[in-house]
């Protein structure tokens, strides 16, 4: 995953001091921290990155991400074929990826220590700048808004173009688009949900996801995200 447009932040602020009250639901042990993780290196327009979703290039990202966690004994709680849209600083543009989203459960008191570890190794073994990370803290911003389309499921196209005209700030920003399971034509692929990750929201963003996505289950999130980068350097989303 190249860099995306994002702020450096020192590694001590996201460490410490944090405590086991920090994050929630606070009688839990460990809780579910979501990485976002690709194997693209290139320009992808959505139909691409939505063919690279079935054909080798995801059952080889699947590959070598398995074999990342069974090194460092790692069982994770779920994982989901995903495309991401994210826009590239440099170059100043807006791109695709296959990707897949993480959910590992990680205990509290070594939580940070993992995460780091766990997203360097990852975006060592395959060749990526970086790798987008979300945890939960009861006492962090909120960083995360889920759309769920549980009665009626866009097409991807519908979302993508949905999102550029309606809400262009996390359209620059990038999201998640979470797809149906079966396997379809791409003008026929369907979205179950939509993740949007950002250091803040403006109210106006929020207000305006409510707005664009008023007949859907909306969920708000509060926690940290983060891109952690192979060389060790951590940069907020």
């Amino acid at each position: 995953m190249p860099l995306r447009n994002v702020l450096p932040i020192e590694r001590e602020r996201l460490s410490f001091p944090l405590g086991e009250s920090d994050f929630f639901p606070i009688k839990e042990k460990s809780l579910n921290v979501d990485f976002f993780i690709s194997n693209n290196t290139e320009y992808l327009n959505v139909f691409k990155s939505y063919e690279k979703l079935h054909d080798a290039t995801q059952e080889k990202l699947y590959f070598l991400l398995m074999k990342v966690l069974k090194k460092n004994h790692i069982q994770p709680v779920s994982y989901k074929n995903t495309i991401g849209v994210y826009s590239i600083v440099e170059k100043k543009y807006i791109t695709t990826e296959n990707t897949i989203v993480l959910s590992i459960p990680l205990h509290k008191k070594e939580i940070w220590i993992r995460i780091f570890s766990i997203a360097q190794n990852i975006a060592s073994a395959l060749k990526q700048e970086s790798v987008a990370v979300f945890a939960p803290i009861h006492n962090g911003s909120l960083n995360k808004i889920v759309v769920n389309f549980s009665s009626f499921q866009p097409t991807v196209t519908t979302i993508f173009n949905r999102i550029k005209e309606k809400i262009p700030a996390l359209y620059e920003r990038g999201f998640t688009m979470h797809l149906k399971d079966k396997k379809t034509t791409f003008y026929a692929a369907t979205v179950t949900k939509i993740d949007f990750l950002a250091a803040q929201f403006e109210k106006e963003v929020i207000d305006l996801v409510k707005e664009v996505f008023y007949e859907e289950r909306i969920l708000f999130y509060y926690g940290k995200s983060f891109l952690v980068c192979q060389n060790g350097e951590i940069k907020r989303i």
